[in-house]
């Protein structure tokens, strides 16, 4: 079996929906001092309803309502915003300071509708390392995918393409090779459902390369569908993009549903490289039946591996449980990199920060890669409390170009790291008196074997080497005493 189950199982008090599923807590987040604040959001006949609920102060604070569920992101800084859209348009909603005071900047996009139950992301598309925003729009003919290029904090729109109307949640990924944001989303068509993937060749925007490629589903297993919304939420849900191998190659995992009994099964959309794509069902066959609710992967261990993260349902609770990765090969040299959202270090919690980038360059041969991580921003499906980005087990040294959060600073100018990467090291960035703090831990322990072993070899190859050479001194100088004394006789 590819996973192994974790003894480590969790019990949620507050998980997701409330009892009569009308209500739905989407994140919470900590603002700064480490305050915690929730956002509550309940759906109404014109949209939803919205308001903060800040635990520190027992009190709720009301927003306005929204026609789609608001969008979290981190817009100039690290502090979390929202972004809100209303009949009056769209704005991002932030905390004002170090308090609880609220603060509102217009937004000048000219957007359509954004889809109620989008899946929107504020993620670098161009290389820039600046956050553009990729959009899940409602037009009267369907819906719709706009892109807006982040320009130095102007966004200007620069690609549309029409999605089809039965979605799930839109992945981002760099699926084939080129250092640029693709996008990768579950649909139902005509009857039949497939994993599309549209490849991104522009960098002035994000541009597909003609038609999307389509990976059909139908009968790969008999009597599932596929799964592209969550069944207590109506959340888009199902698929997750992963790097399972740990070679820096992005591969897609998707969730069906047998119909007679609600049991998840989950199948590898295996990325063969060149736009080459096909379903394998054997990799996860070996994990128990569950009703799931929702899954990702993460390295909660930094291993290097991402292993599968699962939300599912137990005597009528939420469970979470983790299953490690061993398909990966984390004996090779890899970096595992994490930033937290909090503002303050003396107890970093925090939501997951979407967008995050990061790009490098293997030193060997001067292949240049990027890497995204959480890009699902609208809801985030109760993952990990932190943003990991890393590059797994990559093959090769690696120099990181740059970390593109999702934020710029006043001088328009994004947090870089130009810096050599040590193999089998750990970045660890944190806000810290409203700038970055970097550690980098070593991890050692799991070549320290192979070390010892090394030093071995080589103390007996020393030893070996050392031997012959005083052997054959003592012949020598055996064969000079007798060749004297053969001399003196001979006198």
């Amino acid at each position: 079996m590819a996973l192994a189950e974790s003894e480590n199982k969790l019990y949620l008090d507050l998980v997701g929906t409330s009892v009569d599923m009308k209500t739905l807590v989407v994140y919470a987040y900590y603002g700064s001092l480490g305050r915690t604040a929730y956002l509550i959001v309940s759906r109404s006949p014109g949209g939803y309803e919205n308001s903060l609920l800040l635990a520190h102060a027992d009190r709720a604070e009301p927003l306005d309502s929204t026609s789609a569920v608001p969008m979290l992101l981190s817009y100039r800084d690290t502090r979390p915003a929202l972004l809100m859209q209303t009949e009056s348009g769209c704005y991002i909603l932030k905390f004002a300071g170090g308090g609880d005071a609220l603060e509102r900047e217009i937004l000048e996009i000219d957007v359509a509708n954004i889809h109620p139950l989008h899946t929107s992301a504020f993620v670098d598309v161009t290389g820039s390392l600046l956050a553009d925003l990729v959009l899940e729009t409602q037009r009267t003919d369907g819906r719709h995918l706009e892109v807006f290029v982040n320009r130095d904090g102007a966004f200007v729109k620069s690609e549309e393409t029409q999605l089809p109307d039965n979605i799930g949640p839109l992945c981002f990924a760099d699926f084939s090779g080129n250092a640029l944001v693709d996008v990768s989303f579950v649909s139902k068509e005509n009857g039949t459902e497939y994993v599309n993937i549209l490849l991104n060749s522009g960098t002035e925007g994000m541009r597909f390369q003609g038609t999307a490629t389509k990976v059909p589903l139908d009968n790969i297993l008999p009597g599932y569908r596929v799964v592209t919304s969550r069944a207590d939420t109506e959340m888009p849900a199902g698929m997750f993009v992963a790097d399972i191998f740990g070679n820096s190659v992005s591969q897609i995992v998707v969730a069906m549903k047998d119909q007679s009994s609600d049991i998840v099964r989950h199948v590898l959309i295996r990325n063969l490289g060149g736009g080459v794509f096909e379903p394998d069902v054997e990799m996860f066959a070996g994990l128990p039946s569950r009703r799931i609710a929702s899954f990702c992967f993460t390295d909660v261990k930094n291993v290097g591996a991402e292993g599968l993260l699962l939300n599912y349902y137990e005597n009528g609770n939420y469970l979470l449980s983790f299953y490690e990765n061993t398909l990966a090969d984390t004996k090779g040299y890899y970096i595992r990199a994490i930033t937290c959202e909090d503002t303050q270090t003396r107890d970093n919690h925090g939501c997951a920060l979407p967008g995050v980038s990061y790009r490098y360059r293997h030193i060997e041969n001067g292949k240049r890669l990027v890497g995204f991580q959480l890009a699902q921003s609208s809801f985030p499906h109760l993952q990990h409390p932190f943003a990991f980005f890393g590059l797994g087990s990559a093959p090769y040294l690696v120099e990181l170009e740059g970390v593109g959060l999702p934020f710029y600073g006043r001088r328009g100018k994004v947090f870089t790291i130009c810096q050599k990467i040590i193999p089998n090291s750990q970045i660890l960035l944190q806000p810290h008196a409203g700038r970055m703090k970097l550690r980098l831990n070593f991890f050692v322990a799991q070549n320290i074997r192979n070390v010892l072993f090394a030093l071995v070899l080589v103390l007996f190859a020393n030893l070996a080497i050392l031997s012959v050479l005083h052997v054959k001194n003592r012949r020598r100088r055996a064969k000079k005493h007798e060749s004297v004394l053969f001399d003196f006789e001979a006198l």
